[in-house]
């Protein structure tokens, strides 16, 4: 059996979100196009923003939130690292110019909800995935 190449994908706080919606789960990643194994990686910043949701939002956000904020908790807790929760740097104070950056330095693809996020990832050339509701999976964008 061959080695199937490790790639990380950047996960933004709508995607989370729109996830814990649909009961769609995070592990394993269900994308069919590639040979590569997908870790989903999960910034501070998104965590920072889904707490901050968790406690300021709607009453449907903050639920969503806070179910999101329990997932990665779960995650964090498995021994296998079935995905990444990391610390990095950025020069950018907001979250989605963060992620862009993040998921540029890594090569790495970015999993969104955010059109605008979505049409600025690939205005950079990033590679994006998004979630078919219908097939409760995530998809790259054509």
């Amino acid at each position: 059996m061959r080695d199937r190449r490790r790639r990380y994908v950047v996960m933004d706080t709508s995607i989370l979100m729109a996830l814990v919606e649909e009961r769609v789960e995070l592990v394993p990643l269900s994308v069919d196009h590639t040979e590569e194994v997908l870790v989903p990686l999960i910034t501070w910043a998104v965590i920072n923003e889904l707490k901050k949701i968790g406690s300021k939002g709607s009453h449907r956000k903050r639920a969503l939130a806070r179910a999101a904020l329990e997932v990665l908790k779960r995650l964090a807790s498995i021994n296998r690292p079935q995905a990444a929760i990391v610390c990095l740097r950025s020069r950018y104070r907001g979250v989605d110019e963060h992620l862009l950056e993040v998921a540029n330095r890594l090569n790495a693809v970015l999993a969104t909800a955010d059109v605008d996020l979505k049409d600025k990832a690939r205005r950079l050339g990033l590679e994006v995935f998004v979630l078919r509701r219908a097939k409760r999976r995530l998809e790259p964008v054509s």
